[in-house]
């Protein structure tokens, strides 16, 4: 089970990935210098908090779908 969610999750992120690709092409034709590195800067900064602070150790425990 557990390899099948990381065998999803990896394409999932392949995907995204591309698709994200695109999109800051597109957006990043017709930013400004300052404004997008600032965007950047706040984006990255929350998702370090957010992988620092909000998960919690989950080693040991029971999944939901395991009996």
């Amino acid at each position: 089970m557990r390899a099948t969610a990381l065998g999803l999750c990896s394409t999932a992120m392949r995907l995204l990935s591309i698709a994200t690709l695109g999109l800051s092409a597109a957006v990043a034709r017709d930013a400004e210098p300052t404004p997008a590195l600032l965007t950047l800067a706040v984006l990255l900064s929350g998702g370090g908090l957010y992988a620092t602070l909000l998960p919690m150790e989950t080693a040991g425990a029971r999944l939901a779908g395991d009996v």
